[in-house]
């Protein structure tokens, strides 16, 4: 099982204020999937260019086919620009 935490915004766009969800997916990509499944519309929020991906307190910018290993923790946060 992981355990998601989305942002305010997402949470009441599109889980009805709920910003900890507990959803089974081995992948990044199946819990995009799964997410979906649940909350119709989210998907595309989270695939969303500007949307980087912490896994277990880690970064990841391409996070898609990343594996997910027992109890992960996943947080959707706003990339950083610069340069």
């Amino acid at each position: 099982m992981v355990k998601v935490i989305l942002t305010e915004s997402l949470a009441k766009k599109y889980t009805s204020g709920e910003t900890q969800i507990t959803i089974e997916a081995n992948t990044i990509q199946k819990l995009f999937v799964n997410l979906n499944e649940r909350y119709p519309g989210i998907n595309k929020a989270l695939n969303h260019e500007g949307i980087s991906v912490v896994i277990d307190g880690e970064i990841f910018q391409d996070a898609l086919y990343e594996r997910l290993e027992g109890v992960s923790e996943i947080c959707f946060i706003p990339r950083i620009g610069g340069g």
